[in-house]
């Protein structure tokens, strides 16, 4: 007897026909026939539409600790010439059609450019996560049989030194700066293959200095003595054909990529203004006609559910991830109006800083530049974020739940030390909004063609005195705020909406599905679910375990169950995985996500809401099921908390959460305690009076009392994607957090709770 379902009602102002839905004219996203349409077509047609607008902007380095104070743009007519001479580069160097092409690089302008080259080529990309560890590289290098490999100079030495494991026949670095890539290159291929690192004083040595004290020769904890290092001889051959970093001018360039290429087995190492510089040489080729169906992408999975499993490799056709941007388009409504900087974007500017490899983030930008709005990158270091910000004055702004959770910590930290008549004024007006925010009439239908901007629960008094300058804070115009990746507090929404007087959508979905499973209406006025399936696809509950898909079973009247989708935007199989493939998509096209959702009560009477995955629903020792990632988002808005993760044990009654403190905060409030960090985070009055004050907290809350933590795990430093602590998209890897702190669970476990 197949399982008991409940399908989540679709979206009902999308029902009926795509083009049916009203949009701006002037930017012509429905005029798309979306059943055969593919990423080439629309990407030229884009380009000719908005030809004179900016599209691409970055923010030029100016010294070593200086960047311009204005973003540099682009415009679409030059992006596609750019394009296109990648393209032709791609053809000369002998790619052929359905070749995989890596892009290994932090979010730049030329991320995008190479990612629409590689479609015109006929190729497939590869992104890969700038934070990848180098034994992931190596293994997607040869698992997709990368032939050719886009890269910035951070990562020009793991990229060449993997050569070894792919038939690549092309490298180009973005960045002009290559001169340490070749050394960094031996020493890492050396340490891959155990090769022994000696010292020798011959034309074949690089000088690595202080970063040669941080290898090691074959594994081991020994550091390797600043010195020269030995070029391998099965490595020479990698560099006899590499493009000098400063060619002569006089040099035919155009001969160079007719003849070099054809009769060179080794691969080509050139810097991107040579790129683009030999492919406007070279013999000009049409675009690759493909259908539909065609491989797009190959997406290799973050993983968060295991310890030792290699990443997966999610095969993505133009109708799915097209089908995502059809799903999301009907959230960003009209453009703002013009801005008077004739110098700046004319449309809606977003800021890149999200990972281009995370199939979230570089689906919000395939979806701006096809609604010929503009993408500003930050400048690489998330330190630096809110600076860049400040400067472009974004628009739109992509975030995961971690992201906004911080900035809620950061505004309230900033209300909380303001003046008592100061702090009272502010109260009074986030009083004044939320009661707007929450009687305000929602058109049952809004005009998207309208020009004039909607702003909930506007309030002219709360604005002027409040608003307007927190609004300042992301720059002063943003609109819209996307978020995803994992569930978002509805009070966190509230404030965001308030703060920045915007509206926030949070949205649902995998890799697998094209980042589709839900979204917002733009006026859905309840919260703490991700909305509705809207075009081309079904969502459905399944009972799984103790979660029942039947309503009658449940106290609340609510559904419950494993989500699975169906539709234009679930994946085409892992790669080489058929066994995988077949585990995840069942006889009748349904994908089962492994993540729990509920249907919840809303304006269209039934919405989906992430509970958690399936893999962290802990049955305890006593026999009641508790969802980690449910008490994790209680705990997220703690403001003595700046992260934390729940643990827990089968054999254990009790939960345990590990955290990281918010020690500006925690230092301000709990003035007894002066020790720095890495003392507090071992005394144990510390440990008990922070657990205290965050169990207070949790009893207003509707957390039940078993799955309030009872013991308490402090790190003093924040976690990073480095020590596979987070996913490159923010999540945390549980078992990575269990095997870390496996002996003090054991302790934990076999004397009890902390209080």
């Amino acid at each position: 007897m197949a399982p008991a379902s409940f399908e989540i009602p679709r979206n009902k102002y999308v029902e009926g026909d795509v083009n049916e839905y009203p949009q701006d004219e002037e930017i012509g996203f429905w005029d798309y026939n979306w059943d055969t349409l593919t990423f080439v077509e629309m990407f030229e047609s884009v380009c000719n539409k908005f030809e004179d607008r900016y599209v691409l902007g970055t923010r030029k380095q100016l010294t070593a600790r200086e960047w311009a104070p204005k973003y540099s743009w682009i415009k679409f007519s030059q992006m596609r010439e750019t394009v296109h001479a990648i393209r032709d580069l791609i053809r000369a160097a002998g790619l052929k059609e359905g070749d995989r092409i890596a892009i290994y690089a932090k979010n730049r302008a030329e991320w995008m450019m190479t990612d629409f080259a590689i479609l015109l080529a006929g190729c497939v990309s590869v992104p890969m996560y700038d934070s990848l560890k180098f034994d992931n590289l190596c293994y997607i290098a040869e698992h997709a049989e990368v032939r050719a490999v886009f890269c910035d100079k951070e990562k020009l030495g793991f990229a060449l030194s993997a050569l070894d494991l792919a038939d690549i026949r092309l490298v180009v670095c973005y960045d002009d700066d290559v001169s340490s890539a070749k050394s960094e290159s031996v020493l890492n291929y050396q340490i891959r293959k155990g090769i022994e690192i000696q010292p020798m004083d011959n034309e074949s040595v690089f000088t690595l200095g202080s970063r040669v004290s941080r290898a090691r020769t074959d594994g081991s904890a020994t550091p390797v003595a600043d010195g020269d290092l030995a070029w391998p001889d099965d490595m020479v051959r990698w560099y006899t054909h590499g493009v000098d970093p400063a060619p002569k001018a006089e040099e035919p360039v155009n001969e160079e990529v007719a003849s070099l290429y054809p009769s060179t087995p080794d691969p080509v190492l050139m810097t991107w203004r040579q790129a683009v510089d030999m492919g406007t040489k070279a013999p000009s080729t049409p675009n690759h006609t493909p259908v539909a169906d065609d491989t797009f992408t190959f997406i290799y999975t973050s993983g968060t559910s295991s310890l030792h499993c290699r990443p997966k490799c999610a095969m993505l056709s133009h109708k799915n991830y097209l089908n995502g941007i059809l799903n999301f388009g009907i959230v960003p409504g009209v453009i703002p109006p013009q801005t008077a900087d004739q110098d700046q974007p004319q449309s809606d500017v977003l800021i890149s800083y999200l990972p281009s490899a995370h199939v979230f983030g570089r689906l919000v930008e395939f979806l701006l530049f096809f609604r010929g709005g503009a993408i500003g990158y930050y400048t690489g270091d998330t330190r630096r974020l809110m600076d860049d910000i400040q400067c472009l004055r974004p628009t739109v702004f992509p975030c995961v739940p971690r992201v906004v959770t911080r900035i809620y910590h950061k505004i309230n930290d900033g209300i909380n030390a303001l003046p008592r008549t100061k702090r009272a004024i502010f109260n009074y007006c986030r009083k004044r909004k939320l009661s707007k925010i929450a009687a305000e009439a929602y058109p049952e239908f809004h005009d998207q063609s309208s020009p004039k901007p909607i702003w909930f629960g506007k309030d002219k008094l709360a604005d002027a005195l409040i608003f307007k300058k927190t609004a300042m804070l992301m720059g002063g115009r943003v609109r819209q705020i996307y978020c995803g990746s994992a569930p978002v507090l509805p009070d966190v929404i509230r404030a965001l909406k308030i703060m920045f007087r915007c509206e926030v959508f949070e949205g649902y979905g995998m890799t697998e599905t094209a980042a589709m499973g839900g979204a917002l209406y733009r006026f859905e006025n309840t919260y703490g679910h991700v909305g509705n399936p809207n075009f081309g696809f079904r969502v459905k509950l399944v009972d799984v375990g103790t979660y029942s898909a039947d309503p009658d079973a449940n106290e609340d009247g609510c559904p419950r169950g494993e989500i699975c989708v169906k539709g234009d935007c679930v994946f085409k199989g892992y790669y080489k995985n058929p066994e995988g493939t077949a585990a995840v998509i069942d006889d009748d096209g349904w994908f089962h996500t492994g993540d729990v959702g509920c249907a919840v009560p809303s304006r269209m009477g039934r919405s989906l809401k992430i509970a958690g995955r399936l893999g962290n629903a802990i049955k305890l020792q006593q026999g009641e099921f508790i969802l980690l990632e449910a008490i994790e988002e209680q705990l997220s808005l703690s403001p003595y908390l700046a992260a934390s993760v729940v643990l827990a044990r089968t054999t254990g009654s009790f939960v345990v959460m590990c955290c990281v403190p918010n020690w500006e905060t925690v230092t301000r409030d709990f003035t007894q305690y002066t020790d720095k960090p890495a003392q507090l985070a071992t005394n144990d009055d510390f440990r008990r009076h922070l657990l205290q004050v965050i169990t207070n907290q949790l009893e207003k809350t509707e957390l039940r009392a078993y799955e309030r933590p009872r013991h308490i795990i402090i790190c003093p430093d924040e976690w990073t994607v480095e020590e596979g602590l987070l996913t490159p998209s923010m999540k945390v890897v549980r078992p990575k957090f269990a095997q870390k702190f496996d002996k003090e669970l054991d302790a934990i476990y076999r004397d009890g709770p902390l209080m």
